[in-house]
């Protein structure tokens, strides 16, 4: 079997490794720990990526080692100089479209489609980074999709850093038990010590409880309250206290929202 390095090149690489590791200048997952910065350059030497480059387009998401979206494009195109990706968005529709071939007379395009609605039947849709930057995630989603098919011998298997990230933690692991168990009781405390503006019913309300625990009614979408009242609304089972609460509350901020839109406007801003 041939080796990926000769012993020298590996004892170079190793006292490389252990120069970066020590860098304020590497990403600070690697700072310390130069077995990690040893096996992420590999990774990218596999793919063509230069040490640095590899360090900061190489991640591990629960367990698993992916590549930044933008990197498998980049990885694609310095393989394939040919290749055609063509990338549309519409913003109104929320919705990316990315077409992949790979020369022009490939006659058979991959072609990708991600909008809102898809997010939604993937359970994404509720996900913060989807309901701030939605096309950007879509675009990631729809793009890493077409190059994973179109260009596998050159991805190599490679999954896309935002679809791992999309993805629930994995069960049965003490490790991720132990870190949610952290988040819970940090967001517990948070939650207790609330302020006035956090009961009152406006775009600072913070809910409590349910799926979107911890999130104020100003980083929702007016489409997604509406979802999530009617979802309340039309629940057949008993309903908890918190829920017949937190229906009172959706439907009184519905009810207003003409009272708190250039409030919301201000809000956005700030974050913007």
């Amino acid at each position: 079997m041939e080796m990926i390095l000769s012993k020298d090149e590996q004892l170079n690489l190793w006292d490389f490794s252990v120069k970066l590791s020590k860098s304020d200048m590497v990403p600070t997952i690697f700072k310390g720990k130069p077995d990690n910065v040893f096996a992420t350059i590999l990774y990218g030497k596999e793919l063509g990526l230069n040490p640095i480059i590899s360090l900061n387009a190489i991640s591990v998401i629960q367990g698993q080692v992916t590549l930044k979206t933008q990197t498998m494009n980049g990885v694609v195109l310095a393989n394939h100089p040919g290749a055609i990706i063509d990338i549309k968005q519409d913003e109104a529709k929320k919705e990316v479209i990315v077409s992949a071939r790979r020369n022009k007379d490939d006659s058979a395009p991959y072609v990708s489609t991600w909008n809102m609605e898809k997010a939604k039947q993937m359970g994404l849709a509720g996900k913060d980074n989807y309901i701030r930057q939605p096309l950007t995630m879509l675009r990631a989603r729809a793009l890493s999709e077409a190059l994973r098919v179109k260009f596998a011998d050159t991805l190599l298997g490679f999954l896309a850093t935002e679809e791992m990230e999309d993805l629930p933690p994995l069960r049965n692991d003490p490790l991720i038990d132990l870190q949610q168990a952290a988040r819970e009781d940090a967001e517990r405390m948070r939650l207790e010590q609330s302020k006035p503006e956090d009961n009152e019913v406006g775009p600072l309300y913070l809910i409590k409880n349910g799926s979107h625990r911890g999130t104020r009614l100003y980083q929702m979408a007016l489409v997604e309250i509406e979802a999530y009242l009617n979802k309340l609304n039309t629940r057949t089972t008993k309903k908890k206290d918190w829920e017949i609460e937190l229906q009172q509350v959706l439907t009184n901020y519905l009810s207003r929202i003409d009272e708190f839109r250039e409030m919301l406007l201000e809000l956005h801003n700030e974050e913007g």
